[in-house]
């Protein structure tokens, strides 16, 4: 059932586009100002999402309550459209490249999007192809990204990659990168929230089901992705342990889980066969959730709490990380059960561990 406004929109379609927006807000959709779904689209990166947008307007649109700010979004967007830009002569086998070597679909689909924006904006800015870039406009592009766009580091180099890919790979050209290979990257520090933080939120959250997503996230150190994965085959409650299979890189790995989950995870398990997902939709054919989902319920519940950090889903993973550090957990077993490929990486969280972990105490 529908909640919180009727509406004859697919259910798929509704699930994930609608559902997630109308769990963050808790309300009804009346009482949604343009500036909270203002900040509800920046917040999603809706420029990355346009079918995000339609659906929130064709909502709206259908119990007759428009919202001035998406119609205005919408049209901007359909003027886009109306100017149709050709895909890259050899853009088909650039996906059938990626796809050949493995790479995962999210990997793919991240890759193909900023091949298509290079050479959209080649070709509305200069009249250009990236099939024929050459490195005075590919420095004229990654200025425009990192000036303009303020695009971030990961953002730069997942396009830098794609357009070399395109041209070393498919097309058997060498364009000059050499200006980008000094560019510094930001030094990021996760945010995280103490372990009674976690408490307080996962409270919040009253169904059962949600409540058990956002436990695994910090319980198992789990990406939003791989929860939504999750299989009942995948569970052990005599081990206490997840197999998360296919995850970042194509890699399976093991987790733990908490002894205070089992009776929860029992109970979700109970009556599925062993290939059904274990946080199953609500709608069609009952597969998976989509990670918007989760990701309105946790921001859901993080308001709630009152807490003032900002915090995300992924935080609880680097929480979980951070916690087992203090607790003397080897950094290299923390390695594996996070499924890092290098200990590189899992070293960030000697930065973010409690400062009682290395004994440092004010002056003061």
């Amino acid at each position: 059932m529908k909640e919180m406004g009727y509406t004859n929109m697919d259910e798929e379609r509704y699930e994930k586009y609608v559902m997630p927006f109308i769990i963050f807000f808790a309300k009804d959709p009346k009482y949604i100002s343009n500036n909270d779904i203002q900040k509800y689209l920046v917040e999603n990166q809706y420029q990355n999402d346009t079918e995000m947008i339609r659906a929130l307007h064709d909502y709206y649109e259908e119990l007759n309550i428009p919202r001035y700010v998406l119609g205005v979004t919408v049209k901007d967007l359909n003027a886009e459209t109306e100017k149709p830009v050709p895909l890259p002569e050899k853009y088909s086998e650039f996906i059938n490249s990626l796809k050949l070597r493995r790479y995962s679909p999210r990997t793919v689909k991240s890759y193909s999007s900023a091949l298509r924006a290079v050479h959209r904006w080649l070709y509305i800015e200069h009249g250009s192809s990236v099939d024929v870039l050459g490195p005075d406009l590919a420095l004229k592009y990654f200025l425009h990204l990192t000036d303009a766009a303020k695009a971030s580091y990961s953002t730069v180099r997942i396009h830098r990659f794609a357009v070399e890919y395109y041209h070393n790979i498919i097309l058997g050209r060498h364009v000059d990168f050499s200006f980008m290979n000094k560019m510094k990257k930001g030094t990021h520090i996760p945010t995280v929230l103490t372990r009674a933080e976690i408490v307080l939120i996962i409270k919040k959250i009253v169904n059962m089901k949600h409540r058990l997503m956002i436990s695994l996230l910090y319980s198992s150190g789990l990406r939003v992705s791989e929860v939504i994965n999750l299989r009942v085959s995948d569970v052990s409650l005599q081990d206490l342990t997840l197999k998360i299979r296919q995850a970042k890189g194509r890699k399976d790995r093991v987790t733990v889980f908490s002894q205070d989950l089992a009776g929860l995870l029992a109970d979700c398990m109970d009556g599925k066969k062993a290939s059904d997902y274990l946080f199953e939709s609500g709608y069609g054919d009952r597969g998976r959730l989509n990670v918007r989902t989760v990701q309105a319920v946790f921001k859901r519940a993080l308001a709630k709490s009152g807490i003032r950090k900002e915090a995300s889903c992924h935080d609880l993973r680097h929480s979980f990380a951070s916690h087992l550090l203090e607790s003397g957990t080897d950094l290299r077993y923390i390695q594996l059960l996070l499924g890092h490929k290098n200990i590189s990486t899992t070293t960030i969280y000697t930065r973010v561990a409690s400062p009682r972990l290395k004994g440092i105490k004010s002056p003061l």
